[in-house]
């Protein structure tokens, strides 16, 4: 057997967790959900970057992992969407989790009113309106945005769904991996793996056509799985694409300037790579971003990995420290090249 033929099985075995390398699942949602600091040292980030923390999660049951979208909550809380339908709401783990650290987690179906009840599950993007607290949640499969409202007992309600698969031309496995809520409270949807995005003037639940914004990928047929608007208008969008290794995936972070919107000229956007993660991170399959201001102007980027139910994959949280400074609008340094990650080690 050739050296490629190998190659060429290991990264079917990899791809194929649900058939080959499943971890149980177990249901309920009273499971307990442990955390660990990951020791993994990378490369040296460039100027501008610092990795501030890497930390696992693990726990059992069909709604934890597998998470798609990631939100960044009031009284440092972080709080992730799965694509089996699971809301993780969890205390930064940077924070400290206190002498009784599973209150500091929680894990819930996430509600959908009929008729949608059976039919939206698949979360992939998720934006909030910090002031208001509503937040917004995309699906894949049935193309559909979704709003959520607090209720007058503090519950999260829907209070509104679109379903757009009738106006867009997407895969039913490839639909809208990123949302953005602009400052000026447009919403910039992007699917998986294609060449367009949409932009509504406002709330999308609350109708009108958006409007086609061209995207240009970065060379490497990464796809985005997920953006975020810096404070300087800039978009930051995290990359994926499938590669050899285990897991088989690579993951960038770039930076794009966001396009004159007066409507007189075509929309663009073109992100560039600022940021290689497999040099400075473990290995996974990030698809989850959220920032948080400073007040000196830097930011904190959280990423969290989607685990596919697979046991060649983790939970991951990641926090990282940026200044936007250190990228100028129009231009980027080089990112950081890859290098030989050392032997992984882990401690409780």
């Amino acid at each position: 057997m050739t050296a490629r033929l190998v190659l060429i099985l290991c990264l079917a075995v990899a791809l194929a967790p649900g058939v080959w390398l499943r971890t149980p699942v177990v249901q309920g949602l009273d499971r307990p959900i442990t955390l660990r600091v990951i020791d993994e040292p990378g490369a040296d980030p460039p100027p501008g970057w610092s990795v501030q923390g890497v930390w696992e999660y693990s726990g059992d049951g069909l709604l934890f992992g597998g998470y798609s979208a990631l939100l960044a909550l009031d009284g440092a809380r972080l709080q992730a969407f799965s694509d089996r339908g699971g809301r993780f709401t969890f205390l930064q783990p940077d924070q400290s989790q206190g002498a009784f650290p599973q209150r500091a987690r929680s894990i819930a179906v996430q509600p959908v009113d009929e008729p949608y009840e059976m039919q939206l599950f698949d979360i992939e993007a998720a934006v909030r309106d910090p002031a208001t607290g509503d937040y917004w949640l995309a699906f894949e499969f049935r193309h559909a945005i979704a709003r959520y409202s607090l209720d007058g007992e503090g519950s999260d309600k829907t209070s509104g769904v679109r379903i757009i698969e009738d106006e867009v031309d997407w895969p039913g496995n490839a639909g809208a991996e990123a949302m953005v809520r602009l400052a000026d409270g447009r919403f910039l949807v992007i699917p998986e793996g294609g060449h367009g995005a949409l932009l509504y003037s406002g709330d999308p639940v609350a109708g009108g056509a958006p409007v086609p914004v061209a995207y240009t990928p970065p060379p490497g047929d990464f796809s985005v799985t997920d953006a975020a608007q810096l404070p300087d208008g800039r978009l930051a969008l995290l990359l994926r694409r499938v590669a050899w290794g285990v897991p088989p995936f690579e993951a960038l972070i770039a930076i794009a300037d966001w396009p004159d919107a007066s409507g007189d000229a075509d929309l663009v956007i073109a992100p560039r790579i600022v940021l290689d993660l497999k040099a400075v991170l473990p290995p996974d399959n990030y698809e989850g971003l959220a920032l948080r201001e400073h007040a000196d102007g830097t930011l904190n980027l959280w990423v969290i990995a989607d685990d596919n139910l697979s046991v060649m994959q983790r939970t991951l949280v990641a926090k990282l420290r940026f200044d936007p400074a250190a990228v100028p609008s129009g231009g980027a340094p080089e990112a950081n090249p890859p290098s030989k990650r050392p032997k992984q080690k882990a401690r409780e």
